[in-house]
């Protein structure tokens, strides 16, 4: 349990101390968060599924992706793990999409470190560590959020479609974009490009999305297999969404006057969203980790509007009182996950084929 606290101790230390990464910190802690993820060893609720996953791919032909039932971005990467025979080069791969994304927004942010804080309790260890799959599409989300803050609507839209080939449940953030596709001040002929390219994809892939959606409605429409999907820890997961989601909405003004419209107009759904699987959660408890799955990709809102509310100084609170209580209250978020989770004998205590 040391290796969590040092990360966050590291974490906190370097929040106080500089507020922007640095070349050498950012390149050095994510090279440590490379490790911590993709070098684990038996850590996770669904490691021995993920290594049995990897092993049955490796018996498969490139030919068969479209008829394996997995997502075709993550058939690829345990394929390629498959080869090599090592689950370690299969994490690898995946930290490394899963990474690249959370940083790169992280760094476009006020508070980067404080991004990553944000970040620790709900993605870095639940998600990166235990729900590989998750982990590379919540990183190619974050990618596609980079492109909307830049405007690139149609850009993140198919960012978006990639994610889902990592872990199709990501596909459900595409309704986000479909007021923007049909705006006024769009040429038609970029709008009859992306409808035909969706359709192409469609028809292209009608097979490998319908043995995708079986697959899902089995395990958790009908529930075929018998499996839990009722889990205490859903609700305290999303409070820090739910919190960020409500000072976005009754603080819309603010919001409105220090980003661009579509990126803030993206925030608003996604608020909207966090409070719909909320009431989902409360209302439909037996299963609350299949809403939990959705809620993961609604996780950046929190870094979205915890930086700028320090930045507008929301409640008359510094800086430095907002460091404070962040770093607090995401520390007993930690603690008590690690403490008091269900599932915390899967994640403690923390083992690293490194240091086997």
């Amino acid at each position: 349990m040391i290796t969590y606290y040092l990360l966050y101790l590291y974490l906190s230390l370097n929040a106080l101390i500089r507020r922007k990464f640095s070349i050498l910190t950012g390149l050095f802690t994510f090279f440590i968060f490379v490790i911590f993820i993709g070098l684990r060893h038996e850590i996770g609720v669904d490691w021995i599924n993920y290594s049995n996953i990897m092993y049955k791919v490796d018996d498969s032909l490139f030919k068969d992706i479209f008829l394996s039932g997995h997502e075709v971005g993550y058939f690829i990467i345990n394929w390629i793990g498959a080869k090599f025979d090592s689950i370690y080069l299969l994490n690898t791969m995946a930290s490394l999409v899963f990474l690249s994304g959370l940083f790169s927004y992280c760094k476009r942010q006020s508070y980067p470190w404080l991004s990553l804080i944000f970040s620790l309790p709900v993605l870095i260890i639940p998600v990166g560590l235990g729900l590989t799959r998750q982990s590379c599409a919540v990183g190619i989300v974050f990618f596609a959020l980079n492109a909307i803050d830049n405007q690139k609507i149609i850009k993140s839209f198919f960012l978006i479609i990639f994610a889902a080939t990592f872990h199709f449940s990501s596909i459900f953030l595409v309704v986000l974009y479909i007021p923007y596709l049909f705006e006024k001040n769009n040429s038609k002929l970029q709008l009859n490009l992306v409808l035909i390219l969706c359709g192409a994809l469609f028809f292209i892939l009608y097979g490998y999305i319908s043995s995708v959606i079986t697959n899902y409605s089995e395990h958790y429409i009908t529930n075929k297999y018998d499996a839990s999907w009722s889990s205490v820890g859903s609700i305290p997961k999303l409070i820090p969404s739910l919190l960020a989601s409500l000072l976005l909405i009754f603080n819309k003004s603010k919001f409105i006057s220090i980003t661009n419209k579509i990126t803030f107009s993206l925030y608003y759904k996604m608020a909207y969203m966090v409070l719909i699987i909320f009431f989902l959660m409360i209302l439909f408890p037996e299963i609350s980790t299949v809403f939990d799955r959705f809620a993961i990709f609604l996780v950046p809102i929190t870094i979205y509007v915890f930086n700028r509310i320090i930045d507008f100084r929301l409640f008359r609170i510094s800086r430095e009182y907002y460091q404070f209580i962040f770093i607090t209250f995401y520390f007993l978020q930690t603690f008590f996950w690690l403490e008091f989770a269900n599932f915390k004998d899967y994640f403690v205590p923390y083992k690293n084929i490194l240091f086997l």
